[in-house]
């Protein structure tokens, strides 16, 4: 582990960026964890700011430290399992510190690079995932259709009602947000 404090005085300390977490004045906690500067704790401080405050705190922060965030958010992309929110957190600093930022853009450029690397990177592996999950559900209804097809021919007996069962289902899976023939868009 690395100890590589900013600005760092005696009093920043784990518990006054807590007990400044604790009042909720996020962005003193955040500009408090950047001047310890432990991953952990920055992780802590970050997720604690509920999300309907991000674009607040966003907006206070200073220049100094908003590509600070945006170096640590780029990295948290890799390892946090809060894509949502730290997506959120990004787009809240672009917006509001962008043009800013853009008249720094030789210093501020590597983050924002890794920034969106780190993005397509989620957006790659969400898009795989939704396309397996597209042609399974694809599959499992031309899998339903064709047995739907074949059963009329069966015998009738203790079955009737599981077929009933199986036409409602593929009745809801084909109403669902389908092009009317079942198919998924």
């Amino acid at each position: 582990m690395l100890f590589d404090p900013f600005e760092l005085d005696t009093g920043v300390t784990p518990v006054r960026i807590r007990a400044a977490l604790r009042q909720q004045d996020y962005t003193r906690a955040i500009l408090l964890a950047f001047r310890l500067n432990e991953r952990k704790l920055l992780q802590e401080v970050l997720e604690s700011v509920p999300w309907d405050e991000v674009e607040v705190v966003s907006s206070s922060l200073p220049e100094l430290y908003v590509e600070k965030v945006l170096e640590f958010l780029a990295s948290s992309f890799e390892v946090s399992r809060h894509l949502e929110f730290y997506l959120i957190w990004t787009q809240k600093l672009l917006l509001v510190h962008g043009q800013k930022l853009k008249s720094r853009v030789g210093k501020v450029l590597p983050a924002v690079q890794f920034l969106q690397k780190s993005i397509q990177r989620h957006l790659d592996d969400v898009s795989k995932l939704c396309d397996w999950n597209r042609y399974n559900i694809q599959y499992a209804l031309a899998v339903s259709k064709q047995r739907g097809l074949k059963r009329p021919s069966e015998p009738l007996g203790s079955d009737e009602e599981a077929d009933a069962s199986d036409d409602d289902t593929l009745h809801l899976l084909s109403t669902g947000q389908g092009d009317g023939d079942g198919q998924l868009m």
